[in-house]
């Protein structure tokens, strides 16, 4: 895959110096600028690198102190006068995202001094199966389209990762090849990243994988958490070689626990002198204010960075608003979506101010609707949800086990559980024998074994979940799909 205006980046790098590495603060920006930095180092190019601080997105620097350098910034957007004042000041900048971005054309800006472009697969005329790339993805064709090493196994493992770390759900085929790529890697760097993301003492059997429990679970709470805690530095300079404590990956990890839950106990009614919780329980969304006063709680890390995450944990089955407010303005949001709708294009219909991902996003804006009307119209969005595709029906189950054009089992590890696919038994009643060994009930279906908690659940009218759990494919019964 190239991405338009990738001829043109390779030449401002070429003839670039004075590199600075711009990043996100979140583990995609995180591997998108390693990646980057891993490229100049194969071409013996010296470079310094920048991470925003307090979790803030987008090109932060002042102008006048990027002047003479080449930029190469990843995974956050950036206006197209953005770019053009930094190209304006005396700067050349690549930047390489995956966000959505309105322009209809390729943003290249040209002073005949100083150059600058945006690459983005998500531009209208670009690919479409390419839509789902993180990031790191999204520099990983850039930079291999210029520099073929950067095709490695290690690099494509990493942007598994990134894939796996993102809101967004992985769909097509090419997004597998990456994931199993991440799941099968025994690499320095995979093996790297395990070691310090993996607690110290680990109930499981075999080896660790890099699949969607391992990543949501385990490694995403460590690293997010000290981007969370301001250390995001420490984070990167791991991925490039330094060395980083286990005890100091936990006490990131331990503050940003203790972090939330401060958030969430005033949710449910204690009181800090120091944070006013106001909590709204609509009957599609949950709304949340959160204002603060000095308190030693906040010195290492704004309340701000945290507003996504308690956004995500009081999502349920609902759309989630969480916000700082100062005064009567909003200096600060966080949007989770229940579903996989495009909530940020209706944010922006109704006068949002917002960046980020269809259905999770950040925003500085109050909507020029109230959230009572925003909630009405993400009501009616979750009267028309349809799960049929993530249905497929058989009637012989041992068809499924083994089936050569699609992997289920292998699917369902990196799905999120609101997007895994389930199968509807549409066979005998006679293949479906069941024994019970304590509270567990195994079923024999067509042969095939499945397991099911619960003995009211029946394989002919409930659904039935293939999963990898260490490398074997098993069945669960399951009740619904949600």
């Amino acid at each position: 895959m190239v991405f338009s205006g990738t001829d043109f980046a390779k030449s401002i790098i070429e003839q670039g110096s004075n590199f600075l590495v711009y990043g996100d603060p979140d583990i995609d920006g995180m591997i998108a600028a390693y990646l980057v930095c891993a490229y100049l180092r194969k071409r013996g190019i010296t470079f310094n690198y920048y991470i925003n601080s307090n979790r803030k997105h987008g090109f932060t620097l002042p102008l006048d102190k990027v002047r003479g350098k080449t930029i190469i910034a990843v995974d956050f957007s950036m206006s197209e006068k953005e770019l053009e004042d930094v190209v304006n000041i005396g700067a050349n900048i690549v930047l390489i995202d995956h966000h959505h971005i309105d322009s209809t054309q390729l943003v290249i800006k040209d002073n005949g001094k100083n150059r600058g472009i945006i690459i983005n697969n998500q531009y209208t005329f670009e690919d479409k199966a390419y839509r789902f790339l993180s990031g790191a993805g999204v520099v990983y064709y850039v930079l291999g389209y210029m520099e073929p090493t950067m095709f490695s196994e290690d690099n494509k493992a990493l942007v598994g990762i990134s894939l796996l770390s993102d809101i967004r759900e992985i769909e097509n085929d090419i997004a597998q090849d990456f994931l199993k790529t991440t799941y099968v890697a025994n690499t320095p760097m995979i093996n790297r990243l395990i070691a310090i993301t993996k607690p110290e003492y680990s109930f499981s059997f075999g080896a660790v994988k890099m699949d969607r429990q391992f990543i949501d679970y385990t490694f995403s709470p460590r690293f997010n958490a000290m981007f969370r805690a301001n250390k995001g530095y420490e984070a990167f300079e791991y991925m490039l070689g330094k060395p980083l404590e286990r005890k100091f990956v936990e006490e990131c990890r331990d503050f940003q626990n203790t972090m939330v839950q401060y958030i969430l106990d005033n949710l449910k009614g204690k009181e800090y002198s120091a944070l006013i919780c106001k909590y709204i329980e609509h009957k599609n969304m949950s709304d949340v204010i959160l204002e603060t006063d000095s308190n030693p709680m906040f010195h290492d890390a704004e309340l701000s960075n945290f507003i996504g995450l308690v956004a995500s944990r009081i999502k349920g089955k609902k759309s989630s608003i969480v916000y700082i407010k100062n005064g009567d303005d909003i200096e600060r949001g966080s949007f989770r979506g229940s579903g996989d709708h495009d909530y940020l294009h209706l944010f922006r219909d109704l006068g949002g101010l917002a960046n980020g991902h269809r259905n999770a996003f950040g925003f500085h804006c109050m909507i020029s609707a109230t959230f009572d009307e925003f909630n009405d119209i993400l009501y009616g969005i979750s009267l028309y949800n349809d799960n049929s595709n993530r249905i497929v029906e058989a009637s012989n189950l041992s068809t499924i086990v083994n089936t050569t054009n699609i992997d289920l089992a292998t699917l369902n590890i990196f799905r999120r559980s609101s997007n895994q696919i389930f199968v509807k038994y549409i066979g005998s009643k006679d293949n479906c024998i069941a024994t019970e060994r304590g509270k567990l009930i195994e079923w024999r279906i067509d042969g095939v074994l499945v397991k099911s908690f619960d003995a009211d659940l029946k394989p002919w009218k409930d659904f039935i979940l293939p999963y990898k759990d260490k490398g074997y494919t098993v069945f669960y019964l399951k009740k619904d799909i949600n």
